[in-house]
């Protein structure tokens, strides 16, 4: 269907509307409010070491479900990604220990 201006217009029916509102709330903001107060609760330093796992999951769901495949750089990519996150987090958490102490 065209508009007035002659540019192609597509009509979205309601029950995709309600759908795709759905997948915006649950997705951004009861997701972004746990993740928060999960912060809040077990402090950003271990935050940041359980949220490097976030890759590695989505990486292992990818393959089952979707069945991609990685090459050996992508896998040796990844790897270092986690590792620089797991790294300073660690040194983070050490440092903020000795304060502590």
């Amino acid at each position: 269907m065209r508009n007035a201006l002659g540019y192609l217009v597509t009509v979205v029916p309601p029950d995709v509307v309600l759908a795709m509102f759905i997948t915006v709330v649950l997705g951004t903001a009861v997701a972004s409010t746990a993740f928060l107060w999960g912060v809040d609760r077990i402090g950003p330093v271990k935050a940041s070491l359980i949220g490097s796992l976030e890759p590695i999951a989505a990486t292992a769901f990818s393959a089952l479900v979707m069945g991609s495949s990685y090459t050996g750089f992508d896998i040796v990519g990844m790897a270092l990604i986690v590792g620089a996150v797991v790294t300073i987090s660690v040194v983070d958490l050490l440092r903020a220990r000795r304060v502590t102490q």
